[in-house]
């Protein structure tokens, strides 16, 4: 079986290894002085090591030499807690979740074999209903956007899951879709 692959030589790759040539192949002279002419290129195409990173941030507590007011420094808004998850691995486990439709149990089984983060299927809710939270606003301009369009199109499609009927109604525009999903008892 011959697999086709359809990438292409980047024009600036991130680095270039140069192999040199030191001596005649056929005769042994020596060549490390001798210019090069020309160089033929091959590339490999990869993913940097996969691993976490841990950010540790540190607010000074200091007590004022006038009152004796102990002060603290205020941590940015997005760390709320003594240990959290950040937002690119919150990301990928949403685009997993979401996106890839992957169960909970392979989506953790996923983030613990790339990334060895042992996520809870507790805490794959909470990040999936914090983004769900963030996408209010955008989704409601597209509703908005749809219904000034001139042209939509409009679909429903019913599916039983776990035994309970369900449609997923779209409506959508050349460059715009909604999509909503209805339960039925």
């Amino acid at each position: 079986m011959t697999i086709s692959l359809k990438i292409k030589m980047a024009d600036n790759p991130d680095h270039s290894v140069l192999y040199p040539i030191n001596q005649c192949q056929r005769c042994g002279h020596r060549l490390a002085d001798e210019a090069s002419i020309d160089v033929e290129k091959r590339q490999v195409f990869d993913i940097l090591p996969i691993q976490m990173e841990v950010t540790e941030h540190q607010a000074e507590i200091k007590p004022c030499p006038h009152c004796g007011h102990l002060n603290k420094a205020t941590f940015p808004e997005q760390v709320k807690a003594p240990v959290q998850y950040g937002p690119r691995l919150k990301a990928i486990a949403v685009y997993l979740r979401q996106y890839q439709l992957l169960p909970y149990y392979r989506t953790r089984e996923v983030m613990g074999d790339l990334f060895s983060a042992e996520l809870s299927e507790g805490t794959l809710t909470h990040i999936t209903e914090t983004c769900s939270e963030f996408l209010h606003e955008p989704l409601d301009e597209i509703r908005n956007q749809l219904e000034q369009s001139p042209v939509v199109n409009f679909d429903e499609t019913g599916s039983s899951v776990d035994g309970k009927r369900q449609w997923l109604h779209a409506a959508s525009s050349p460059n715009l879709i909604s999509l909503r999903l209805i339960n039925l008892l």
